[in-house]
């Protein structure tokens, strides 16, 4: 069975980064990109049965800050497994920290070169 990662980003050329990236890093693994935050929580709440085993969440974001939807995602029982990826333009020790707390699973500065990218995807895809 295919791996799914979901990447919530505002930002089109971010997401489309990711995409790219992550096609790089392990061709077999299926991408669904949003750019709306309360469209992916919605989905990923309702959608108990293709459950992503990665989700990548943009900090700062209009609509809803990554950190809520980080909070939201962690209460919901059938996404207690995923691992949650926290990436930001900046990531302060201290927010990273308070996100690890919240229950992420990595934090992240977004890398200025694909490299970062592809070094980022490799470290977490192996720790699965």
């Amino acid at each position: 069975m295919n791996r799914l990662v979901v990447v919530i980003d505002d930002d089109p050329e971010d997401l489309a980064l990711m995409k790219e990236a992550i096609a790089t890093v392990d061709a077999s693994v299926n991408y669904v990109g949003y750019s709306d935050p309360v469209d992916a929580i919605q989905t990923l709440l309702e959608e108990k049965t293709n459950v992503p085993q990665y989700i990548f969440i943009d900090l700062n974001m209009p609509k809803l800050m990554g950190d809520t939807c980080l909070k939201i995602l962690r209460e919901a029982d059938h996404l207690q497994h995923v691992v949650i990826a926290m990436i930001s333009t900046s990531m302060t020790t201290s927010d990273s920290q308070a996100l690890k707390n919240a229950g992420a699973s990595f934090t992240y500065a977004k890398p200025n070169k694909m490299d970062g990218y592809y070094t980022i995807l490799n470290s977490i895809f192996s720790n699965k």
